[in-house]
């Protein structure tokens, strides 16, 4: 896996040209940009990155969907084939890294996309042009990592290559000011199961557990004063910590919850992290019933027990149940709670919905799920009740 080149803080945007010079790119004759519709103006990133290139010819994508389609990666693939580039820089959340690092893998290929997204072609290197990636939200954890999730047909399909980690990303929280609460709050609560599904995923390593116990710990104290009072200390500390959990994940990918959640995305319009933070504590619960006849991580049961007895001390909780119960408090506060029988109702989307599951994701899981994990996932999922927080009000 090549090195990466970071930099951060607040403010740290304004030494891109910096940065670049420094690893002898000085040749900026044309720009490839993809962005966000908006929020590249909104967020000051658009300001910056004319100061930066004033002498350069800025070509800038922006005409996608808020989740990346494939459909609307091959427009801005066909519009990035017309010129040569000299740099490619993504500014914005999740959905515009994707797109650009699609972009810049299928660019170099021979096959067509689709093929390459079924596996049914084998893969080159991305194309050898520089690539900057500015985030503007602090969720996705793309700028960190070598995958980009694409959806085709209401399918999510992940697109896997060690040359699509970004060469360069500049992590400046000032960038994330501009984000409304209900984006931070989905955003955040994305990052925070990232790092707890890496924490627990059968290709966790010691490295990735000390990002996923990083980002855990600053997300924690700074999710709710950065959704709440939107503070430029918190803020930043929130861009630091979706680093943190997007390096865990570069290593592990993630697990069960993310393996359900795409189908509340693509049929219920729930935002990612919202849909994935519908889940994690039904899996914190399910994880933490792992016996040796569904057991998916070769380091066995003893292993699986301290590192969840590890994840729950690094919540704040000294059980499975209070662990379960400070991630439906933290929706609660987030606003951000929909209780899954409210929205999946009849048998038919249940079994749609189950059919659904994301497998690559899913085997990633510490605990296999088979028909009896199935049955018992259904009963956290839609028969819960919820106990714990109607105890509490």
């Amino acid at each position: 896996m090549k090195k990466q080149v970071l930099i951060k803080g607040r403010g740290s945007a304004y030494e891109l040209h910096t940065l670049l010079e420094r690893n002898r790119i000085e040749k900026f004759e044309r720009v490839f940009i993809v962005t966000g519709k908006n929020s590249y103006f909104d967020s000051g990133a658009a300001s910056i990155i004319e100061k930066t290139f004033p002498a350069s010819r800025i070509y800038r994508f922006f005409g996608f969907q808020i989740n990346p389609i494939l459909e609307d990666i091959l427009k801005g693939l066909e519009i990035f084939k017309q010129q040569t580039y000299d740099l490619i820089i993504a500014v914005g959340g999740g959905t515009a890294i994707d797109v650009a690092k699609a972009i810049r893998f299928f660019a170099a290929q021979q096959a067509d996309p689709l093929s390459l997204l079924q596996g049914k072609a084998p893969m080159l290197p991305a194309a050898d042009i520089p690539f900057l990636v500015i985030p503007t939200t602090s969720g996705s954890g793309s700028e960190a990592t070598h995958f980009s999730v694409v959806y085709h047909n209401k399918q999510k399909y992940s697109l896997t290559h060690y040359s699509m980690l970004p060469d360069y990303v500049c992590i400046d929280g000032d960038l994330t000011l501009s984000l409304s609460r209900k984006i931070a709050a989905y955003t955040g609560l994305d990052a925070l199961c990232q790092a707890i599904e890496s924490f627990w995923s059968v290709n966790s390593t010691v490295e990735s557990r000390n990002y996923s116990k990083e980002a855990v710990k600053l997300i924690l104290e700074h999710i709710i004063p950065s959704v709440q009072e939107c503070s430029p200390e918190s803020r930043m500390a929130m861009a630091e910590g979706a680093h943190f959990a997007g390096k865990a994940i570069n290593i592990t990918k993630t697990t069960g919850a993310h393996a359900f959640s795409y189908y509340l995305t693509t049929h219920y319009g729930i935002p990612h992290g919202q849909a994935v933070g519908m889940l994690i504590d039904s899996f914190i619960l399910f994880n933490a019933n792992v016996g040796e006849k569904d057991i998916s991580d070769l380091r066995g049961t003893g292993y699986i027990n301290d590192m969840l007895s590890d994840l729950y001390q690094m919540l704040g909780a000294d059980s499975s149940e209070n662990a379960a119960r400070i991630i439906q408090q933290l929706r609660k506060e987030l606003s951000l709670e929909i209780f899954m029988d409210t929205l999946v109702i009849t048998d038919e989307e249940k079994n749609a919905f189950f059919e659904s599951v994301n497998y690559e994701r899913l085997n990633n899981n510490p605990r296999f799920i088979d028909q009896d994990g199935i049955l018992e996932l259904r009963k956290l999922f839609f028969e819960r009740k919820h106990s714990s927080l109607h105890k509490e009000n």
